[in-house]
């Protein structure tokens, strides 16, 4: 993209300021919400996990929207980075959904029958949510490395492995 006009540039830099800031809040609620760590048990980590997939939701709005800025604004670097916190993002997501899963397992068992019913839809919307936030982050990070912009106008190694000769 070339450049951005006067008019959109202010309004780029306000999607990096709303980002920021939809991306920071949630997580400060969450860390503010969990009064003790104890990654060892296993309800501690269903809990957490199930409040995660829950905040992640306006980060991943946030992520979006400073990513529309970066490329916008024709920011190569912060493109990237998002790009690849976005990737990281969902290499997590997918390992903590993979974790959710057996503990939302071993946890059933110790779940009284009348709560079961409740249990299981919880545990059932904090896995589809985890697994739609994994593909956000998978669609922001393959979009964010193909809006980069490209110094030399191609992608290094994009041109043909043989080039032809003319001089016959």
């Amino acid at each position: 993209m070339e450049s951005v006009s006067a008019a959109l540039r202010p309004l780029a830099w306000s999607c990096y300021a709303i980002g920021l800031l939809l991306c920071l809040a949630p997580l400060g609620d969450l860390a503010a919400g969990v009064a003790t760590i104890d990654p060892g048990g296993v309800p501690w980590r269903f809990g957490v996990s199930g409040l995660l997939s829950g905040a992640l939701v306006l980060p991943a709005l946030g992520l979006g929207l400073v990513l529309l800025a970066a490329v916008l604004l024709g920011h190569r670097g912060i493109t990237r980075l998002v790009s690849t916190l976005a990737a990281i993002l969902m290499i997590a997501l997918v390992v903590l959904l993979v974790v959710f899963l057996l503990d939302t397992f071993q946890l059933r068992a110790q779940v009284r029958q009348d709560a079961k019913r409740a249990f299981d839809l919880a545990a059932l919307k904090a896995s589809v949510t985890l697994a739609l936030e994994a593909g956000v982050f998978t669609v922001l990070a393959l979009n964010g490395s193909r809006a980069v912009p490209h110094r030399s106008g191609r992608r290094s190694g994009a041109g043909p492995l043989v080039v032809p000769s003319h001089d016959r």
